[in-house]
């Protein structure tokens, strides 16, 4: 509910979830594949909810995008 009322709630964490998961993945805790299962599922959940994140606007510019982790799975 609280994702519907107020969308910037929702790219606030879901930008701070993707930073948190960056950091692992550069302390190579887990891997870049890791990132992108977890994506998908956070994508699925919004898709599914209604909730609309604005994936590409999150991702330029990001460290993510830069390590080409997820570039092929941000496209679609």
């Amino acid at each position: 509910e609280k994702g519907k009322q107020d969308p910037n709630w929702v790219i606030d964490n879901t930008v701070a979830f993707l930073m948190e998961y960056k950091e692992r993945y550069d302390r190579r805790e887990i891997s870049g594949s890791t990132i992108r299962n977890y994506v998908k599922v956070v994508k699925l959940l919004c898709e599914m909810t209604d909730i609309y994140i604005p994936w590409k606007k999150i991702m330029r510019g990001s460290d993510l995008v830069q390590m080409n982790l997820l570039s092929n799975f941000w496209l679609h």
